[in-house]
């Protein structure tokens, strides 16, 4: 089986926001005189919405915050993933480097 370098998947992702960036202009484009209806909703603009909208939002915000700072330790070993062996578990040294990481 082959395996993606990290240059592989650096140049994929560049790819992929180059023709959805095109694909954005080129809807853009077409909007002809709604342009600045299209730019506002890309630069997420709220001015639609209502506050009841804007805090929900702010909820959600805060939520996900709380979690990943729980859940940082597991993030940070996801990232350590090409270190450990294959189908094996992470040893202490490892929960002591991301210690040190933190």
């Amino acid at each position: 089986m082959g395996s993606l370098s990290s240059n592989n998947l650096i140049l994929s992702g560049i790819i992929v926001g180059a023709i959805l960036s095109a694909g954005i202009s080129f809807l853009k484009f077409i909007a002809n005189e709604q342009v600045s209806v299209v730019i506002f909703w890309l630069m997420g603009s709220f001015a639609s919405k209502t506050w009841f909208e804007f805090f929900i939002v702010i909820i959600f915000l805060l939520t996900d915050f709380a979690v990943s700072m729980f859940s940082a330790k597991d993030i940070i070993m996801i990232g350590c993933h090409p270190y450990i062996p294959r189908f094996s578990q992470p040893s202490m040294e490892d929960f002591e480097k991301v210690e040190n990481i933190i």
